[in-house]
Formats: structure tokens, sequence, C-alpha cells
């Protein structure tokens, strides 16, 4: 390392370092001042080595990250810092309908869910993005609509990119209109192929009105159009839900997958569907692995550096040029005083948030249904994570909650956030939550500090 990156290195784990040491005080301001401190350490060290915005937003994410570990640890209701993991639904619609979906066919289904129909906007695609995409470390696109349905789905991959963001999606393939070079020069990170079977017979017994023929010519494509514009990504990932019906062609899905040239083979196990559809049996016990045939990180890692050539200047310096001192003041009376708490949390509510195509805001990847009241918002105004349901569901988990309590007595069960009744298993102190520590590091290796941040201060970063 150059005299001047050790330096540089050097005032940035530093900063960092400095943040760290105040998370387990109680006075948020203070600490606020300290993140205010680093974020103009980082970025003044940063400038000589990437330009402008570049280090405008990477000083802002790594920021972001330290404020947003202090108010999960100190369980704030009312949040300065944004979420790090997006979950963006393009369409709510899907052409398939597998068992256990929303979109199942059955009158069990149907019963159950709650899913209106509807295609992503770009107006509201773009207010999301401008929200939140200077925080953000990732964009998820999927949830429970097939994303290719909407053909703005590669636009908006496009648009996101220019906020420094990981892009990840899941697909069917059974798509009869797939412009396979458009998805390409997206710029699209990762895409999951969720395919099911080496036969049509097999397949479709789950995938219900996929067409495989259809499908496998669609990935034959991607495959094709990846090695034409001389693409490394999207990372192509066969993903093979694990049934009873279907474990008998795992060796002829392996040797289809390697003919075609994915570039993964991930063997999985899914949720039971038994209650929509007991003929779909879990195989319990083969166990799930990736079987990876090509990952080459110097390659995903220079993808995600030319992000920093294309990034969306005059948003990224309106955030930028907010101080997190700035932000407490504009909150106000809601401003939280710390109150640090060992009582298990929900991470959702301090690090994801999920829009449907509709614009309806929801804490988690779970799909509403009549009983379980998962809308907190909808982002016509945004404004969004910082909503009366979002505060409430984080106020049951605080130290004390005798406030939740107070506010949610005799309220019908629609005005309750269905955070309090879930039961998901708690890990460590958090639930399950779809931006891990893992991933945090991963994408802290990609961008262009990885050289530069200490093994120590990415576990600081990552581990919350």
């Amino acid at each position: 390392m150059r005299r001047d990156r050790v330096q540089v290195a050097s005032r940035i784990n530093g900063a960092i370092r400095m943040c760290n040491q105040e998370i387990g005080h109680r006075d948020f301001e203070r600490f606020l001042t300290l993140a205010d401190r680093a974020k103009a350490e980082i970025f003044d060290s940063l400038l000589g080595e990437i330009g402008r915005a570049a280090s405008q937003i990477i000083a802002l994410k790594l920021t972001n990250l330290v404020v947003a570990k202090y108010e999960c640890v100190h369980r704030h209701t009312h949040l300065l810092s944004r979420p790090i993991g997006l979950i963006v639904d393009p369409s709510n619609a899907c052409g398939l309908s597998c068992p256990g979906c929303v979109h199942s066919k059955s009158s069990r289904a149907s019963e159950v869910f709650i899913w209106p129909s509807g295609l992503l906007s770009e107006q509201n695609f773009g207010r999301f993005i401008q929200e939140y995409g200077p925080y953000a470390i990732n964009v998820i696109f999927c949830n429970y609509g097939e994303p290719l349905i909407n053909r703005l789905t590669p636009r908006f991959i496009r648009t996101a990119r220019q906020y420094l963001v990981e892009t990840v999606s899941s697909t069917s393939l059974s798509i009869k209109k797939l412009d396979a070079n458009q998805l390409v020069s997206s710029g699209l990170d990762f895409l999951t192929l969720s395919i099911d079977g080496a036969t049509k017979e097999t397949y479709s017994l789950y995938r219900r009105q996929g067409d495989f023929d259809l499908v496998i010519d669609n990935v034959k494509r991607l495959v094709a159009a990846k090695q034409t514009l001389n693409s490394y990504t999207p990372f192509l990932s066969w993903q093979f839900l694990m049934f009873k019906h279907n474990v008998h062609e795992m060796e002829d899905v392996k040797k289809l997958a390697q003919s075609i040239g994915v570039n993964q083979l991930r063997l999985a196990r899914p949720y039971s569907v038994a209650w929509d559809d007991p003929s779909v049996v879990v195989e319990e016990s083969t166990e799930e692995r990736a079987i990876t045939r090509v990952y080459n990180f110097k390659q995903a890692k220079d993808h995600h550096n030319k992000m920093l050539a294309q990034l969306e200047h005059q948003v990224i310096n309106e955030h930028f040029s907010r101080s997190w001192v700035e932000r407490y003041e504009e909150l106000g009376c809601h401003a939280d005083r710390a109150s640090a708490s060992t009582k298990p949390t929900c991470a959702y509510l301090y690090k994801n948030i999920t829009m449907d195509a509709l614009g309806n805001i929801m804490p988690c990847c779970m799909a509403p249904n009549k009983d379980r009241h998962l809308v907190f918002s909808n982002n016509k105004t945004g404004g969004s994570w910082n909503a009366h349901m979002y505060a409430l569901a984080r106020k049951y988990f605080a130290a004390n909650d005798a406030e939740y309590q107070m506010e949610t007595k005799g309220l019908k069960d629609a005005y309750v956030p269905f955070c309090s009744r879930c039961s998901e298993p708690t890990s460590n102190s958090t639930f399950s939550v779809v931006v891990t520590p893992v991933h945090v590091k991963e994408y802290l290796d990609k961008v262009c500090v990885s050289d530069i941040l200490s093994e120590e201060n990415k576990s600081v970063l990552a581990d919350w």
C-alpha cells in the first residue's frame, strides 16, 4: 500500500473507531457530533482518491451504518439513520401460480393473502430510491411478483446503480418477451433463476403455468447476451427447490446447468406449502448446498466500482450536505433519548424497508394477509421510515414497552403492528434479516474501501 494510501486508511479507520467507542454511551447528540466529524474525515481522506460524489456517498453510507448501529443498540423508535437494505417489487403480478404463494389459484390461498395486482411506476421508484438509495448497500428487485413482467425493471436497476448499491433479483424466466441484452446491460449484479426440474413434467408440478421449454431457452439467451456484451454480470444462480417429486432429477439438473453455462447451481430447501397443497412435499433429507462453477472476485469488484463513474451527483450532494446533528434537531420532539436494552428486537425495523409495486411500505418480506397487518405506510409522500406504524413497532421492542401498551390499548388489530404477534425465531439479539453481517462485509470488500478498512472496522460496521 502506498504511503499516502496508508495515511488515508489510518484516518478513515480512526474515524470509524472513534464512533464505535461511543456506541454504548447515552449521549446521542455527542455521538452524532462524532459521526459528523467522521463523515468529514472520510470524505476528505477519499477525495483525492475517487472524486467528490463517490467520496460523499461512501462517507454517507459508512456513517449511516454506525448511526443505525447506535439506534438499534439503544432501541430508538424514530430514526435518523436510513435502511441499508431495500426490497422492491417491480411487479405485484406473476404468470405462475405456485402452491403456497400469494399467486396460488387455490381456494385456501385466496382466503389468506391480500396482494393487489399492479406495476411499479418510474415516478414511484424514483421517489423511493432518491430517499433511501444514498444510504443503502443493496436493492433486491423482487418479493412476490415476477420482476421481468415490468418492462421498466432494467431501467430501475440502472437508476439504483447511480447510488452505489448492489442489485439483486430473482425470476422464473417464464417470460415470453425477454430482452436479454437490456437486462444484462442494466448492470444487475446477481440473478436467481427459479427452476425446479430437469423436465417439463416435473417442473410443472410446482411451477404451475410455467413454460419449461421457454425458461430454458431464456436461460440460454441470458448466457449468450453476457458473452456478446462481454459482461461478467449478472451472476446467474440456478435455484433448485428440493421436493419429494423432483429430487430424482438433481443429477440431470446439474448436467443441464453445466451445459448451459450458468455460474452456479444452488440446491435449496423451500418452506412447506402443505397447508395449500398437501401433494407438494418438501425433501428434508438432502443437504442444501451451492455448486459454484465460476466466481471471479476481481471481476465482481471491477463491475461494482464502475458505478463510481455513474453516480447521481445532485441527490447525493443534497443528502451529504445535511449533518447528523441537523437531522436530530429537525426530528424535534420525536428525537429519542438513549435507553440501551438487551431485549431482543427485530433487525428488519432498523435495517430493511420493503415496497411493493403499488408503493405500499412494509417492514419485512412477509406477505400481508387478513390477519397480518404489515402495510405501515405508502411511498406517495415519502418519510415512511418514521411512519407511525414503524415507530410503534420499534416501540414494542424498546426497553420499556409501557408506552406501547398505552398507545395500543383498545385499538383494533388493523391499527396495531403485526410485529407484536410475529412468531419468527430470534437469533442472538435480533430476528433474521435480509441484510446480514456477511452481506455488509462482502459489500465493503467490493467498493473502493476494501483495502482501506481494517477487518476490525468491517466487523464494527457489519456486526450488529
